[in-house]
């Protein structure tokens, strides 16, 4: 009985992990704000604790239930991998593009740097 419950146990913080991934999961899909990048690694944080409580226990890896559930979690945790690699990506390209215009102003002498001289004379037509 008593390795019945370890089980269940097992089995129930498995499906505590599948959830907080689904909610990891449907905040990148449906949310770009600051406060949803906060929840999701609010979530990492309790994923975090579940995984440290499985590490202390016994591996049931014959139990079928807690194989579908793995398998499952590791579709969400690749589909959440490529969502985080997006945003990434589109932060990256809006940071350089930043740069870029900042670099640009100051080239061409921004009024409100009054020390700056311009680096580039475009030629009057």
């Amino acid at each position: 009985m008593d390795r019945d419950n370890r089980q269940d146990d097992v089995l129930q913080c498995y499906r505590d992990m599948k959830s907080i991934m689904l909610h990891q999961l449907a905040l990148l899909q449906n949310s770009n704000d600051e406060e949803a990048l906060q929840q999701f690694a609010a979530l990492s944080v309790q994923y975090g604790r579940k995984m440290e409580e499985l590490s202390a226990r016994e591996p049931y890896q014959r139990n079928e239930e807690i194989r579908e559930l793995l398998a499952e979690m590791e579709r969400y945790a690749e589909e959440m991998e490529q969502l985080l690699q997006r945003r990434i990506d589109v932060t990256a390209h809006a940071l350089q593009h930043t740069v870029t215009q900042r670099m640009a102003v100051r080239s061409y002498g921004n009024m409100d740097f009054q020390d700056a001289v311009p680096l580039y004379f475009d030629q009057k037509r």
